[in-house]
Protein backbone atom coordinates (compact mmCIF):
# COMPACT_ATOMS: atom_id res chain seq x y z
CA UNK A 1 0.00 0.00 0.00
CA UNK A 2 2.81 2.43 0.90
CA UNK A 3 4.65 1.52 -2.29
CA UNK A 4 1.52 2.21 -4.34
CA UNK A 5 1.03 5.68 -2.80
CA UNK A 6 4.70 6.47 -3.41
CA UNK A 7 4.35 5.33 -7.02
CA UNK A 8 1.23 7.53 -7.50
CA UNK A 9 3.02 10.57 -6.04
CA UNK A 10 6.03 10.03 -8.28
CA UNK A 11 3.79 9.68 -11.33
CA UNK A 12 1.84 12.84 -10.42
CA UNK A 13 5.11 14.73 -9.85
CA UNK A 14 6.37 13.70 -13.29
CA UNK A 15 3.14 14.95 -14.90
CA UNK A 16 3.37 18.31 -13.10
CA UNK A 17 7.06 18.79 -14.00
CA UNK A 18 6.30 17.85 -17.61
CA UNK A 19 3.43 20.34 -17.80
CA UNK A 20 5.55 23.15 -16.36
CA UNK A 21 8.35 22.41 -18.82
CA UNK A 22 6.07 22.69 -21.87
CA UNK A 23 6.50 26.46 -22.02
CA UNK A 24 9.38 26.26 -24.48
CA UNK A 25 12.09 28.83 -25.08
CA UNK A 26 9.99 31.55 -26.67
CA UNK A 27 11.69 31.02 -30.03
CA UNK A 28 8.73 29.27 -31.64
CA UNK A 29 6.56 30.36 -34.55
CA UNK A 30 4.30 32.43 -32.31
CA UNK A 31 7.12 34.45 -30.74
CA UNK A 32 7.05 38.16 -31.57
CA UNK A 33 9.45 39.18 -34.32
CA UNK A 34 9.35 42.89 -35.17
CA UNK A 35 10.57 42.21 -38.71
CA UNK A 36 7.61 40.07 -39.81
CA UNK A 37 6.14 41.39 -43.03
CA UNK A 38 6.79 42.23 -46.66
CA UNK A 39 9.64 44.62 -47.45
CA UNK A 40 10.91 46.15 -50.68
CA UNK A 41 13.64 48.70 -51.30
CA UNK A 42 17.18 49.40 -52.38
CA UNK A 43 20.60 48.10 -51.42
CA UNK A 44 24.13 49.21 -52.27
CA UNK A 45 27.69 48.03 -51.85
CA UNK A 46 30.47 50.55 -52.27
CA UNK A 47 33.11 47.80 -52.25
CA UNK A 48 31.43 45.88 -55.08
CA UNK A 49 30.28 49.12 -56.73
CA UNK A 50 26.82 47.62 -57.13
CA UNK A 51 23.27 48.64 -56.37
CA UNK A 52 19.93 46.94 -56.70
CA UNK A 53 16.65 46.08 -55.07
CA UNK A 54 15.64 43.64 -52.34
CA UNK A 55 12.14 42.19 -52.09
CA UNK A 56 11.81 40.19 -48.85
CA UNK A 57 9.15 38.34 -46.90
CA UNK A 58 9.94 37.75 -43.22
CA UNK A 59 7.86 35.09 -41.49
CA UNK A 60 6.91 34.68 -37.82
CA UNK A 61 9.73 32.18 -37.24
CA UNK A 62 12.25 34.68 -38.68
CA UNK A 63 12.76 32.86 -41.97
CA UNK A 64 13.37 35.11 -44.96
CA UNK A 65 12.61 34.49 -48.64
CA UNK A 66 12.66 36.87 -51.57
CA UNK A 67 14.68 38.24 -54.45
CA UNK A 68 17.73 40.46 -54.85
CA UNK A 69 18.64 42.24 -58.07
CA UNK A 70 21.99 43.63 -59.21
CA UNK A 71 21.41 46.64 -61.47
CA UNK A 72 24.89 46.71 -63.03
CA UNK A 73 24.73 43.03 -64.10
CA UNK A 74 21.00 42.88 -64.89
CA UNK A 75 20.69 39.81 -62.63
CA UNK A 76 18.08 38.72 -60.12
CA UNK A 77 18.64 35.95 -57.59
CA UNK A 78 16.59 34.18 -54.95
CA UNK A 79 17.23 34.99 -51.29
CA UNK A 80 16.76 32.58 -48.38
CA UNK A 81 17.83 33.05 -44.78
CA UNK A 82 16.82 34.14 -41.31
CA UNK A 83 16.45 37.28 -39.20
CA UNK A 84 16.47 36.71 -35.46
CA UNK A 85 14.28 38.68 -33.06
CA UNK A 86 17.47 40.48 -32.02
CA UNK A 87 17.99 41.63 -35.62
CA UNK A 88 20.80 39.36 -36.79
CA UNK A 89 20.53 38.68 -40.53
CA UNK A 90 22.08 35.70 -42.31
CA UNK A 91 20.96 34.99 -45.86
CA UNK A 92 22.18 33.71 -49.20
CA UNK A 93 21.33 35.26 -52.55
CA UNK A 94 21.94 32.84 -55.42
CA UNK A 95 22.93 34.34 -58.77
CA UNK A 96 23.53 31.22 -60.81
CA UNK A 97 26.62 31.45 -62.99
CA UNK A 98 28.35 34.21 -60.98
CA UNK A 99 27.81 32.46 -57.63
CA UNK A 100 26.23 33.35 -54.30
CA UNK A 101 26.26 36.43 -52.14
CA UNK A 102 26.26 35.62 -48.42
CA UNK A 103 24.58 38.47 -46.54
CA UNK A 104 25.33 39.06 -42.84
CA UNK A 105 24.57 42.05 -40.70
CA UNK A 106 22.42 43.75 -38.15
CA UNK A 107 18.87 44.78 -38.98
CA UNK A 108 16.83 47.46 -37.22
CA UNK A 109 13.53 49.27 -37.66
CA UNK A 110 13.87 53.03 -38.09
CA UNK A 111 11.46 55.64 -36.73
CA UNK A 112 9.75 55.67 -40.14
CA UNK A 113 9.14 51.86 -39.92
CA UNK A 114 11.82 51.11 -42.52
CA UNK A 115 13.93 47.97 -42.11
CA UNK A 116 17.54 49.09 -42.39
CA UNK A 117 20.76 47.08 -42.35
CA UNK A 118 24.46 47.57 -42.49
CA UNK A 119 26.62 44.51 -42.91
CA UNK A 120 28.77 42.46 -45.25
CA UNK A 121 28.35 40.65 -48.52
CA UNK A 122 30.73 37.70 -48.87
CA UNK A 123 31.46 37.03 -52.52
CA UNK A 124 34.32 34.92 -53.90
CA UNK A 125 35.86 34.62 -50.40
CA UNK A 126 35.99 38.41 -49.88
CA UNK A 127 33.82 40.62 -47.67
CA UNK A 128 32.28 43.82 -48.99
CA UNK A 129 30.22 46.32 -47.02
CA UNK A 130 26.56 46.71 -47.89
CA UNK A 131 23.54 48.68 -46.70
CA UNK A 132 19.83 48.47 -47.40
CA UNK A 133 16.70 50.44 -46.62
CA UNK A 134 13.43 48.57 -47.05
CA UNK A 135 10.11 50.25 -46.34
CA UNK A 136 7.07 48.00 -45.91
CA UNK A 137 5.92 46.73 -49.28
CA UNK A 138 2.60 48.19 -50.34
CA UNK A 139 -0.19 45.66 -50.59
CA UNK A 140 0.69 43.66 -47.49
CA UNK A 141 2.27 43.90 -44.11
CA UNK A 142 2.13 40.42 -42.56
CA UNK A 143 3.06 36.94 -43.57
CA UNK A 144 1.77 33.77 -41.99
CA UNK A 145 2.87 30.18 -41.49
Amino acid sequence: MVARRLWNRLALGAVIVGAIGCGGTGEGADANNAFVGLWNGSWDSNGLQQTGTLDLAVYFDGSVVGTMSIDQLALTGNVVGKITKAGDLEAIAGFGSIGNYVLKGGVALTQTNTMASSGNIRFLSKDYGFDFDLPPKSGGSETSE
